[in-house]
């Protein structure tokens, strides 16, 4: 799957260690990024939640944030749709 932030697409791939990546960039599990990403999708949580899926060469987070943040409603589907992708597909919490 590819996508598209600003001008530049990426190849995305899956992450071996996505929880882990993600818990030290942002505290959170997967399943609490699903969450994030349904009800708040601010650009720094959606640049948080893609950068595991891109290759080591893109940009740091500051600057996919600010390349996301002109559409990040279509980011976050993106970024939920790369993590539908994920066996096991991390579920948002059952209540919350």
């Amino acid at each position: 799957m590819t996508i598209k932030i600003g001008d530049t697409e990426y190849q995305t791939r899956k992450p071996k260690d996505l929880d882990e990546q993600l818990i030290a960039a942002t505290g959170c599990s997967a399943a609490e990024t699903v969450n994030l990403l349904a009800s708040n999708p601010l650009p720094g949580r959606v640049a948080a939640a893609i950068r595991p899926f891109l290759p080591e060469d893109a940009p740091p987070l500051s600057e996919l944030a600010s390349a996301l943040a002109a559409d990040v409603v279509s980011a976050a589907n993106a970024a939920l749709t790369l993590y539908r992708s994920v066996e096991p597909a991390p579920m948002p919490e059952s209540g919350k």
